[in-house]
């Protein structure tokens, strides 16, 4: 759970004095300061709302980065705007970025990947197994990242900010929090 500390410089408690244990700050507790005869007063506000809104914001960015990236390929974007454009452009840019694959084998990699990316979104977006679709979601941005890499350098990795999807991924895995969730009605039933 995520917490938000409001800290207030006050000359003296008032009595009595609750909770001086910094170990069990609670709601409205009073702590020595460092500062000689002032005390801190602590508000302390464990947010479940502010973690859930980070959670969803997760799931829709990564999940919808996906599936933009395989509107891209499949043509749906507008040529001005598109990376790719067309399924045989990303056939080109995947053969490029695994040249350690046989041609042949190159049509069978982009459709894998693409079929992860649709899936993986979905998942995401509905909120089914979201802890586990966010690591393969993390683990897949990372095989991108050092195809990437070995393909065609670092540069590539940093400007499409693929570490820093892959971290997200990695962050909202960590997040055991339900909210808006298909797991959250498994769960009741």
């Amino acid at each position: 759970m995520i917490e938000l500390l409001y800290v207030i410089l006050v000359k003296s408690p008032p009595t009595p004095l609750r909770n001086t244990n910094r170990a069990k700050l609670t709601e409205g507790a009073y702590i020595p300061s460092t500062r000689r005869n002032q005390w801190v007063y602590a508000l302390v506000y464990k947010t479940k709302i502010m973690q859930n809104i980070i959670k969803l914001a997760l799931r829709l960015s990564i999940a919808l980065g996906f599936l933009s990236a395989v509107a891209d390929r499949l043509g749906l974007w507008d040529e001005e705007i598109s990376n790719w454009g067309t399924w045989e452009s990303f056939l080109d840019y995947t053969a490029f970025i695994n040249p350690w694959f046989p041609e042949s084998m190159i049509p069978a990699i982009g459709f894998v990947a693409t079929v992860l990316e649709v899936v993986f979104a979905v998942f995401l977006l509905i909120g089914f197994k979201t802890s586990l679709f966010a690591k393969l979601s993390g683990y897949l941005l990372l095989i991108f990242a050092l195809s990437m890499t070995f393909s065609s350098g670092i540069k590539g990795v940093f400007d499409y900010s693929v570490l820093t999807a892959a971290a997200a991924c990695f962050a909202l895995s960590e997040m055991k929090t339900k909210y808006l969730e298909v797991d959250s009605l498994i769960q009741r039933g």
